[in-house]
């Protein structure tokens, strides 16, 4: 059975480090150019090149070099539609973004919760550990 995401097994990103694809918060505009530049030539000869922008073009995915382009790049090719989150597995509703305090980043409240829920530490029965609240 195939599904949407299968390209990513032809990938040649695949075995790449993603920091390559993806920079840090604030990243300094000139390594930014450098590092967005050797991802896009680890894009330049993938076989999944043209499934991997289209699939970041149809969920619009605001962030990362996907398909040898970058955000500012895909960003007046995006379809008109609803936004996903960057897991292309939510709707970018009001109700959904979380936003950090103190900047504007924002974040799919779901996938943020999730992520949460499995970094809570739990005992081995599953429940809270001392100190939490019980839930």
């Amino acid at each position: 059975m195939s599904t949407a995401l299968d390209w990513r097994f032809l990938a040649a990103c695949t075995p790449e480090s993603l920091d390559v694809f993806f920079g840090p918060w604030r990243e300094r505009p000139s390594v930014r150019e450098a590092r967005e530049a050797e991802a896009k030539a680890i894009c330049a000869g993938c076989p999944a090149r043209s499934l991997c922008l289209e699939w970041a073009l149809s969920n619009r995915i605001e962030y990362g070099v996907f398909g040898g382009l970058s955000e500012a790049e895909r960003r007046p090719l995006a379809p008109a539609g609803p936004r996903m989150c960057s897991n292309g597995l939510h709707e970018m509703t009001p109700e959904n973004t979380y936003t950090y305090p103190g900047n504007s980043a924002k974040a799919c409240r779901a996938c943020r919760e999730a992520r949460n829920q499995r970094r809570a530490p739990r005992r081995h029965d599953g429940k809270p550990c001392r100190g939490e609240e019980a839930a």
